[in-house]
């Protein structure tokens, strides 16, 4: 019987819910999913592909369908480096040579501690309903997100799918002398879509100012192209790193 290899541990510090992870570096099979998963170049397909490797590389018990979004993707960042390279290399597109009969991409890189979580806004996660009431809000997880694929989407009427995206980021109500706090994971999709229809046009405004406070992975790449002029452009969100890489 050949050898069982004994994978180093390391820990990674997540900067916003600040928890720690003990995770284990990609091995071969890691590396094949991703593979896959960008030769497909489909977004679900790259969202799938990284919750199942950040999910295998876990040692501990932390729940991926329940971090944030951005958390999520920050964390395989640093799995990213701990298991392959800190250096990620990138193609981007050479616009003073591409053309369809002849592609040409120019060479640019960055490190894994160039990448960081930006937000540009900032939103209050706690919301006044009325005089008694509050709303607790969280940022989108990918676990929430998953009921919302292209086929929901197709087969939805739109008010109910904007309703239903609302709503999935809504953490609790609670009163103000905080006697009653009902978390609403704790309901039927009939009783949450109820309530969720019941709230008001400022309620949903609020709402959506949160979501787009929520951060983002953020780097800024240079590269020079064929004609010897110097480009640069900002990679926001896992999407575009995994794109280039």
């Amino acid at each position: 019987m050949l050898p069982k290899i004994d994978a180093p541990k390391f820990d990674i510090d997540l900067p916003v819910s600040e928890i720690k992870v003990k995770v284990r570096p990609f091995t071969v099979k890691e590396e094949k999913i991703l593979l896959f998963a960008q030769q497909d170049n489909k977004e679900q397909s790259i969202i799938d592909a990284i919750m199942q490797v950040v999910n295998n590389c876990l040692l501990d018990k932390t729940d991926i369908t329940k971090l944030p979004t951005y958390e999520l993707e920050y964390l395989f960042v640093k799995l990213r480096g701990l298991s392959v390279n800190s250096i990620i290399e990138l193609n981007v597109k050479d616009d003073s040579a591409y053309t369809e009969e002849n592609p040409v991409y120019a060479k640019s890189s960055l490190t894994i501690d160039d990448i960081i979580l930006k937000s540009d806004k900032k939103a209050d996660s706690k919301l006044e309903l009325d005089d008694k009431y509050m709303l607790k809000l969280r940022h989108p997880t990918y676990g929430s997100l998953k009921g919302f694929d292209k086929s929901t989407i197709m087969d939805s009427n739109i008010s109910d799918l904007a309703i239903q995206l609302i709503g999935s980021v809504i953490e609790s109500v609670y009163s103000k002398d905080g006697k009653e706090v009902f978390m609403l994971d704790d309901y039927s999709e009939e009783e949450r879509s109820e309530f969720y229809s019941s709230l008001s046009a400022k309620n949903f405004s609020e709402i959506q100012k949160f979501i787009a406070s929520a951060p983002y992975l953020y780097a800024k790449i240079e590269w020079e192209e064929q004609d010897g002029n110097m480009k640069e452009r900002e990679l926001k969100g896992l999407l575009d790193f995994f794109t280039f890489a």
